[in-house]
């Protein structure tokens, strides 16, 4: 923060500043920066620094300890390197420290030369102690330790900036302290610099630095966060950057109007994979529910429609009297073809055409073994010179006599 103090001398204004994190640097004659223990130009925000009238030992000491550096070798003034020196412009007058730590300084800048009497023959030369220490992305130097960038911060690089290469995170993008990039929401990518959406047919979740292409026959869903799988599928991501299209789990299911795989209904099931929940018979399956078959009609388990009944319904009273399949003229049985499209028949039943057959046979069995029987019972009589009785009428024997009046057989 700064804090301007206006002073009116000779109709020309000098600016004091006082500032928590100035930025002073050293460059050497060629004009680099200097990290180690070595004589260098002091700059300030790009311009040379004059040793104004309250400049010294103090004042140096401060600066090399904001630098990084653990203390002062020494300093000096002067016109040193004229093909460096002259290419900055002067910042500052004068740098004022109450002791040996920035926290207590307060700078001048310079607005005329000629009232500060500062020429590039009186810029600050300084030969620092140790070397400046680096540190790494996401954390800035102060003084010799590194922290972290603020909250909602982030800082890219490694190296010896301070706190001001800290910068702030644009638009939804958030950081935790100590970033070196900013979380963008999901459906968005981090490109070093921004969050941007994720191009056509690519999603991703928060905090992403890159897309992931949808997988063929999918498509990336309007918010780009997953990809819209086939029915039956769903989008899971594998790991933070990669995800794929995988089987809905059984007592699960997932058709074109769900994003996810949901629960089956009560009372219904599922395979791995399914598009729909497997309804009772008489039953069907709305891509939501189970529905009762209406009147006159008959659906198997598993069954998306009913098919009509033109003879009637069988219901199973187990299942709560729900029609289960059509009855069917008299010997034919009612058939369900299940297959891509479940259809039923009914067909000719061979076993009820056995089981009749064999019922004659056991009737014409019976009918012969009487009649077997009885001329048994004949022949042993004839055999044994009996007379077989003839029933008697009101008007004698009946029946035919043949031979003597003795003799009488029942033809």
């Amino acid at each position: 923060m700064w804090h301007w103090h206006i002073l009116l001398a000779l109709n020309v204004f000098i600016l004091k500043l006082s500032r928590t994190g100035a930025e002073f640097y050293l460059v050497d004659q060629e004009g680099q920066v200097i990290l180690e223990e070595e004589q260098g130009l002091l700059l300030y925000d790009g311009g040379t620094v004059c040793d104004g009238k309250v400049f010294g030992p103090t004042e140096v000491y401060a600066i090399c300890r904001e630098m990084g550096f653990d203390s002062v070798e020494g300093w000096l003034e002067g016109l040193q390197w004229p093909s460096v020196q002259t290419k900055y412009p002067i910042s500052l007058a004068d740098v004022n420290c109450t002791g040996p730590y920035w926290s207590s300084c307060t700078v001048t800048a310079l607005v005329d030369p000629h009232v500060s009497n500062c020429t590039h023959h009186k810029d600050v030369l300084i030969t620092c102690k140790g070397s400046v220490i680096s540190c790494p992305a996401g954390w800035f130097r102060s003084y010799r330790i590194c922290r972290q960038c603020p909250l909602n911060t982030y800082k890219t690089s490694v190296g010896t900036q301070t706190e001001k290469s800290c910068l702030l995170c644009p638009g939804s993008s958030s950081a935790i302290p100590g970033s070196s990039s900013c979380s963008c929401p999901a459906g968005m990518f981090w490109n070093e610099t921004d969050c941007l959406n994720c191009p056509d047919q690519s999603v991703s979740q928060s905090s992403a630095s890159v897309c992931t292409q949808c997988p063929a026959g999918s498509e990336a869903t309007p918010d780009r966060t997953a990809c819209n799988c086939t029915a039956g599928m769903t989008w899971r991501w594998d790991s933070k950057t990669t995800g794929s299209c995988q089987p809905c789990s059984p007592g699960t299911y997932k058709n074109l109007l769900t994003k996810t795989c949901d629960v089956c209904p009560p009372g219904t099931t599922s395979m791995a994979g399914s598009e729909q929940c497997i309804c009772r018979a008489g039953t069907y399956w709305t891509n939501k529910t189970c529905q009762i078959c209406p009147i006159g009609t008959a659906s198997p388990p598993g069954s998306i429609e009913c098919q009509n009944c033109s003879h009637g319904t069988f219901t199973d009273k187990n299942s709560g009297n729900l029609s289960v399949k059509c009855a069917c003229p008299w010997g034919k049985r009612w058939d369900w073809n299940i297959g891509e499209k479940t259809q039923g028949y009914c067909l000719f039943d061979s076993s009820f055409v056995t089981g009749a057959l064999s019922s004659i046979s056991v009737i014409l069995s019976v009918i012969c073994l009487v009649l077997v029987c009885s001329l048994v019972s004949v022949w042993r009589q004839l055999q044994g010179g009996g007379r077989l009785p003839v029933p008697r009428t009101n008007s004698g024997y009946g029946g035919f006599a043949f031979g003597n009046s003795d003799q009488e057989t029942l033809l």
